[in-house]
């Protein structure tokens, strides 16, 4: 049984499944239940600044910032982690990944070792918005939580993502005990039912939450947490059940006693997003249509277009909550 600081990392690949709601609602609803110290850490760096906006929160500084710090020194503990942070009634602090997207590549697993050293011994509750893409910052993240949250809403293609995620998880050698889905909108018409989505994954559903989308839309836009703008909602109440599970006497067997890994640390610069599965021994499975392997990297204007794309399948996701 696993006993001190908790580092929950959400994730899942699937734009737009809610996987930044769920991860600010938690853990206010972890601070107010429990009274202790919980941060929360935004490390979206494609897209970051979202669980700010939740928040209605305006942080000066990020990680970025600090990863300069820590370059200049040996010791992390020469690092003050809640200078960087901002504070929210509620109770939780937020740090965020970059301000602007351009800081991003300062953040590395390197960093990222100090960051989690850094807020383990401040706070007793980590809970991490890890993004949507296999990178070695992900990674990093992995290597030092102690749950690992996938996030899915019942539809097909949610569902294959979420197996694919978590055969790739298990490939890089990360236990599925330390996995959990949480699914999302589970009401929805039309949607995967609950039967089927367990029948297919490997690792049990520990939550399931609602499909309320005016409510969840409203709170978004006024930023605030739904558990605090509407806290007698079902998903209010669904999130505030997975925080008492996760604060409760049961939760010593759900979270893993996992800081750190033995796997070989680079020193050089961190590969780009498309050399990731190389570097973890994965690179078979990347391949494109002709099975000949994709190299050239695409130009600036492609990864505009990718960008936005992505962004308006986000915003269209949300409008289906509506």
């Amino acid at each position: 049984m696993f006993k001190g600081p908790k580092v929950i990392a959400i994730f899942g690949t699937k734009g737009g499944v809610g996987k930044s709601v769920i991860a600010t609602n938690l853990a206010v609803s972890l601070a107010s239940q429990t009274g202790k110290r919980v941060a929360l850490l935004d490390l979206d760096l494609r897209f970051g600044g979202d669980l700010a906006k939740m928040l209605s929160l305006s942080p000066k500084k990020s990680l970025a910032e600090i990863s300069a710090v820590l370059s200049q020194s040996n010791k992390s503990k020469d690092v003050s982690i809640e200078d960087y942070m901002v504070k929210h009634p509620s109770g939780v602090d937020l740090l965020t990944a970059i301000l602007k997207p351009r800081h991003a590549p300062l953040i590395t697993p390197p960093v990222m070792e100090k960051i989690f050293e850094l807020l383990r011994a401040s706070y007793e509750y980590i809970v991490v918005d890890a993004g949507k893409s296999f990178t070695d910052v992900l990674i990093s993240t992995f290597d030092n939580a102690n749950l690992i949250l996938l996030v899915l809403t019942p539809d097909t293609l949610a569902v294959y993502q979420t197996q694919w995620n978590l055969e790739t998880i298990e490939s890089l050698h990360f236990p599925l005990s330390m996995v959990k889905v949480i699914l999302n909108r589970f009401q929805s018409k039309g949607g995967v039912p609950r039967k089927e989505v367990e029948a297919v994954m490997p690792c049990g559903i520990i939550a399931s939450i609602p499909s309320e989308g005016k409510i969840v839309g409203l709170a978004i836009n006024k930023g605030i947490p739904a558990v605090i703008d509407s806290p007698r909602s079902g998903v209010s109440d669904a999130v505030k059940g997975l925080a008492s599970l996760l604060s409760s006497e049961q939760a010593e067997k759900i979270f893993i006693e996992r800081q750190g890994t033995a796997r070989p640390r680079v020193k050089e610069k961190p590969p780009e997003e498309e050399q990731f599965w190389e570097k973890y021994g994965q690179a078979e499975e990347v391949i494109d249509l002709t099975g000949e392997r994709q190299k050239e990297k695409e130009d600036e204007i492609i990864i505009l277009k990718q960008k936005i794309h992505e962004r308006l399948l986000d915003e269209l996701d949300l409008k289906n909550w509506m």
